[in-house]
């Protein structure tokens, strides 16, 4: 037997048919999955950023996506293990000028972050909370992803 007697065995009769359908224009390619949908109203945005001596850091685009306004005040609390920064009135601590945030001192110390640590930025827009995630934090969200994905236990 030689490859030539093997390979139209192997191909399916239709696959001419649907190549010249192709070649006509008739169809333009497979049709797509639909994606899913976030369930907001208006995206999350992401960035990376670096955390400088004082823990400050800045994202300019999320800033003002956020509305927020140099010397606005801001709340900052960690819930679990992602520092939460949101405008409040009774805020202790204020937007720097160059639209920049702070991770403040005792955060930082919780979360041991030192200057130089790179964080995952996500401004929740529907909440106008902007939402500071760890490396620590994203290691295990990452882990515990891909165990489920490639089967086994979680990290």
């Amino acid at each position: 037997m030689t490859a030539e007697s093997i390979i139209p065995a192997l191909v399916h009769p239709v696959r001419d048919t649907v190549a010249s359908i192709a070649r006509s224009g008739e169809i333009s390619g497979l049709p797509l999955p639909r994606l899913a949908t976030l369930p907001h109203e208006r995206p999350m945005l992401y960035g990376m950023a670096t955390l400088d001596r004082g823990g400050r850091f800045g994202d300019r685009r999320m800033m003002r996506a956020l509305g927020w306004r140099s010397d606005e005040h801001l709340d900052v609390a960690l819930v679990r293990d992602v520092v939460l920064i949101r405008p409040d009135e009774e805020g202790l601590f204020r937007v720097p000028p160059g639209l920049l945030a702070v991770v403040p001192a005792p955060v930082r110390h919780w979360c041991a972050l030192s200057p130089g640590d790179r964080v995952l930025l996500v401004a929740d827009l529907e909440r106008g909370v902007l939402a500071v995630h760890t490396t620590t934090t994203l290691d295990r969200l990452v882990l515990a992803h891909h165990a489920r994905v490639f089967g086994g236990d979680d990290a």
